[in-house]
Protein backbone atom coordinates (compact mmCIF):
# COMPACT_ATOMS: atom_id res chain seq x y z
CA UNK A 1 0.00 0.00 0.00
CA UNK A 2 1.69 3.31 -0.69
CA UNK A 3 1.71 6.30 0.97
CA UNK A 4 -0.98 8.09 -0.31
CA UNK A 5 -3.55 5.00 0.19
CA UNK A 6 -2.37 4.45 3.73
CA UNK A 7 -2.79 8.48 4.69
CA UNK A 8 -4.41 11.27 3.64
CA UNK A 9 -1.66 13.61 4.76
CA UNK A 10 2.04 13.13 3.73
CA UNK A 11 2.89 15.70 7.00
CA UNK A 12 1.36 17.37 10.06
CA UNK A 13 2.50 20.47 10.95
CA UNK A 14 1.41 21.74 14.58
CA UNK A 15 1.70 25.97 15.02
CA UNK A 16 0.73 28.38 12.13
CA UNK A 17 3.41 31.25 13.72
CA UNK A 18 6.01 31.87 10.91
CA UNK A 19 8.02 28.86 11.17
CA UNK A 20 4.91 26.87 10.88
CA UNK A 21 3.45 28.72 8.07
CA UNK A 22 6.08 28.80 6.03
CA UNK A 23 6.72 25.04 6.02
CA UNK A 24 3.58 23.85 6.02
CA UNK A 25 3.73 26.50 2.95
CA UNK A 26 7.13 24.94 1.48
CA UNK A 27 5.68 21.63 1.38
CA UNK A 28 2.82 21.80 -0.13
CA UNK A 29 4.19 23.59 -3.01
CA UNK A 30 6.32 20.82 -3.68
CA UNK A 31 3.66 18.78 -3.49
CA UNK A 32 3.58 17.12 -0.06
CA UNK A 33 -0.02 17.12 1.59
CA UNK A 34 0.05 18.84 4.47
CA UNK A 35 -2.68 18.98 7.78
CA UNK A 36 -1.62 22.42 9.68
CA UNK A 37 -3.20 22.57 13.31
CA UNK A 38 -3.76 25.50 15.23
CA UNK A 39 -5.02 26.42 18.33
CA UNK A 40 -5.85 30.07 17.19
CA UNK A 41 -8.22 31.65 14.31
CA UNK A 42 -6.57 33.24 11.36
CA UNK A 43 -7.83 36.53 12.13
CA UNK A 44 -6.22 36.17 15.54
CA UNK A 45 -2.43 35.18 14.32
CA UNK A 46 -3.13 38.24 11.41
CA UNK A 47 -3.78 40.97 14.38
CA UNK A 48 -1.77 43.73 15.50
CA UNK A 49 0.41 41.75 18.07
CA UNK A 50 0.81 44.78 21.52
CA UNK A 51 4.23 43.34 22.06
CA UNK A 52 5.20 44.62 18.79
CA UNK A 53 7.74 41.70 17.89
CA UNK A 54 9.98 41.56 15.24
CA UNK A 55 11.43 39.08 13.32
CA UNK A 56 15.12 39.17 11.77
CA UNK A 57 15.04 37.35 8.55
CA UNK A 58 18.36 36.57 6.76
CA UNK A 59 19.41 36.91 3.20
CA UNK A 60 18.80 32.89 3.40
CA UNK A 61 15.42 33.33 4.96
CA UNK A 62 14.45 36.11 1.98
CA UNK A 63 15.66 34.16 -0.82
CA UNK A 64 13.31 31.32 0.69
CA UNK A 65 10.36 33.65 0.52
CA UNK A 66 11.15 35.12 -2.62
CA UNK A 67 11.06 31.40 -3.58
CA UNK A 68 7.38 30.97 -1.74
CA UNK A 69 6.49 34.63 -3.53
CA UNK A 70 5.75 35.51 -0.08
CA UNK A 71 8.62 38.59 -0.32
CA UNK A 72 6.15 40.94 -2.68
CA UNK A 73 3.99 41.69 0.38
CA UNK A 74 6.26 41.94 2.38
CA UNK A 75 9.27 44.02 1.42
CA UNK A 76 7.39 47.63 1.34
CA UNK A 77 7.28 46.45 5.03
CA UNK A 78 10.42 45.05 5.68
CA UNK A 79 14.06 47.09 7.79
CA UNK A 80 17.15 46.04 5.91
CA UNK A 81 20.08 45.27 7.65
CA UNK A 82 23.05 47.12 6.66
CA UNK A 83 25.00 46.72 9.40
CA UNK A 84 25.65 44.95 12.81
CA UNK A 85 28.08 46.11 15.37
CA UNK A 86 28.46 43.57 18.72
CA UNK A 87 29.70 44.36 21.55
CA UNK A 88 30.23 43.47 25.48
CA UNK A 89 29.37 46.09 28.60
CA UNK A 90 32.07 48.47 28.58
CA UNK A 91 34.91 46.07 26.47
CA UNK A 92 36.15 48.86 23.73
CA UNK A 93 36.48 45.61 21.28
CA UNK A 94 33.53 44.70 19.26
CA UNK A 95 32.50 42.70 15.80
CA UNK A 96 31.59 44.64 13.13
CA UNK A 97 29.61 42.93 9.91
CA UNK A 98 29.01 44.83 6.75
CA UNK A 99 26.76 43.95 3.88
CA UNK A 100 29.18 45.36 1.68
CA UNK A 101 31.81 42.20 2.65
CA UNK A 102 29.97 40.45 0.56
CA UNK A 103 28.24 42.61 -1.88
CA UNK A 104 25.16 45.05 -2.33
CA UNK A 105 22.25 43.70 -0.65
CA UNK A 106 21.47 43.61 3.01
CA UNK A 107 22.78 40.92 4.86
CA UNK A 108 18.86 40.79 6.01
CA UNK A 109 15.63 42.62 7.04
CA UNK A 110 13.69 43.12 9.66
CA UNK A 111 9.69 42.37 9.62
CA UNK A 112 7.03 42.74 12.25
CA UNK A 113 5.70 39.41 13.05
CA UNK A 114 1.92 40.72 12.01
CA UNK A 115 3.04 41.35 8.74
CA UNK A 116 4.89 37.88 8.05
CA UNK A 117 1.76 36.03 9.18
CA UNK A 118 -0.53 37.75 7.50
CA UNK A 119 1.69 37.22 4.42
CA UNK A 120 1.89 33.81 4.85
CA UNK A 121 -1.48 32.93 6.00
CA UNK A 122 -3.10 34.61 2.65
CA UNK A 123 -0.99 32.38 0.96
CA UNK A 124 -1.10 28.88 2.99
CA UNK A 125 -5.47 29.84 2.50
CA UNK A 126 -5.62 29.68 -0.99
CA UNK A 127 -2.73 26.64 -1.13
CA UNK A 128 -4.91 23.40 -2.32
CA UNK A 129 -2.07 21.44 -0.48
CA UNK A 130 -2.67 22.58 3.11
CA UNK A 131 -6.06 21.54 4.92
CA UNK A 132 -5.99 23.59 7.88
CA UNK A 133 -7.50 22.36 11.38
CA UNK A 134 -7.86 26.20 13.01
CA UNK A 135 -8.81 26.44 16.79
CA UNK A 136 -7.60 22.90 17.39
CA UNK A 137 -5.04 22.05 19.94
CA UNK A 138 -3.59 18.55 20.20
CA UNK A 139 -4.27 16.83 23.28
CA UNK A 140 -1.91 13.79 22.24
CA UNK A 141 -0.05 12.41 20.13
CA UNK A 142 1.86 9.26 19.51
CA UNK A 143 5.08 8.48 17.49
CA UNK A 144 4.89 4.93 16.19
CA UNK A 145 7.68 3.09 13.74
CA UNK A 146 6.15 4.53 10.49
CA UNK A 147 3.15 6.92 11.57
CA UNK A 148 2.70 9.73 13.73
CA UNK A 149 -0.70 9.74 15.39
CA UNK A 150 -2.17 13.16 16.65
CA UNK A 151 -5.35 13.27 18.34
CA UNK A 152 -7.43 16.56 18.40
CA UNK A 153 -9.37 18.51 21.39
CA UNK A 154 -11.95 17.94 19.37
CA UNK A 155 -12.05 13.75 19.72
CA UNK A 156 -10.72 13.87 15.47
CA UNK A 157 -7.64 12.07 14.79
CA UNK A 158 -4.93 12.41 12.30
CA UNK A 159 -2.34 10.20 11.13
CA UNK A 160 0.74 10.69 8.73
CA UNK A 161 4.51 9.46 8.30
CA UNK A 162 5.72 12.50 9.42
CA UNK A 163 4.88 15.55 11.97
CA UNK A 164 6.30 18.59 12.97
CA UNK A 165 6.20 20.42 16.06
CA UNK A 166 6.12 24.23 15.25
CA UNK A 167 4.50 25.41 18.20
CA UNK A 168 6.92 27.41 19.85
CA UNK A 169 9.73 27.39 22.25
CA UNK A 170 7.93 25.99 25.44
CA UNK A 171 6.49 23.07 22.81
CA UNK A 172 3.68 21.06 24.11
CA UNK A 173 4.08 18.39 21.16
CA UNK A 174 7.48 18.54 21.86
CA UNK A 175 6.77 17.50 25.62
CA UNK A 176 3.88 15.00 24.38
CA UNK A 177 6.93 13.49 22.58
CA UNK A 178 8.99 12.70 24.82
CA UNK A 179 11.80 14.90 23.52
CA UNK A 180 13.91 16.53 26.32
CA UNK A 181 15.46 19.78 26.03
CA UNK A 182 18.71 21.76 27.68
CA UNK A 183 18.49 25.12 29.02
CA UNK A 184 21.47 27.20 30.09
CA UNK A 185 20.37 30.25 32.55
CA UNK A 186 23.35 32.46 31.58
CA UNK A 187 22.18 35.56 34.33
CA UNK A 188 21.74 37.91 31.54
CA UNK A 189 18.49 40.43 31.01
CA UNK A 190 17.96 41.47 27.60
CA UNK A 191 15.48 44.49 26.32
CA UNK A 192 13.94 44.71 23.46
CA UNK A 193 12.27 47.42 22.38
CA UNK A 194 11.53 49.98 19.02
CA UNK A 195 13.03 53.00 18.89
CA UNK A 196 11.57 55.90 16.72
CA UNK A 197 14.21 58.26 15.61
Amino acid sequence: MSSSQQFPYDVIVIGAGPAGLTLALALARSGTRVALVERQTPAALAAVEIDGRTTALAAGARAALQDLDIWPALEPEAGPIWDIRVSDRGSRLHVHFDHRATGDSPMGHIVENHILRRALLAAVETEPGVTPYWQRSVTACQLLNKEAIVSLDDGQELRAPLMAAADGRGSAVRRMAGIGVRATDYGETAIVCTAYH
